[in-house]
């Protein structure tokens, strides 16, 4: 099982560098493929805080790390996978961040145009915290 968990975050991780490097713009309905950057926190707040996302993402990671290796019983499967996800998509946009002082986003609504695009690894840590979330309040 641990494999695979972590296969399935490397893969995340890939496909997010793969798709952040592409530059074509494709739009689809309501969706599109269009690069942009975000200085910024989520839907661009903060903008020009670099400093402070790479801080706290490397704690995320750190945290999200640590927990996933106390992990011993094979029943917490979705367990792993939502701190899998959340890892992966960390690393995604905490490279960014190093290496650009900005996260690449390239996927967006055309129903929302003032709404800041996102990326996979915004997708993998939504997904990653709701699944935290839900295996969270069905432990209680």
């Amino acid at each position: 099982m641990k494999s695979y968990v972590l296969l399935i975050a490397a893969l995340v991780f890939i496909l997010d560098r793969i798709l952040k490097m592409l530059t074509a713009e494709c739009c689809l309905w309501f969706f599109c493929i269009k690069q942009s950057f975000n200085k910024g926190a989520a839907f661009g707040i903060l903008p020009g805080m670099t400093w402070l996302f790479v801080a706290a993402g490397i704690v995320v990671f750190a945290l999200v790390a640590f927990f996933y290796l106390k992990i011993k019983n094979k029943k917490q499967k979705n367990l792993k996978f939502s701190l899998a996800l959340i890892a992966a998509g960390t690393l995604g946009n905490l490279i960014d961040r190093l290496f650009y002082g900005y996260v690449i986003d390239m996927l967006s609504f055309t129903f929302m145009p003032r709404w800041h695009g996102f990326n996979v690894a915004d997708a993998a840590n939504i997904i990653g915290a709701l699944l935290l979330l839900i295996y969270l309040l069905k432990k209680k």
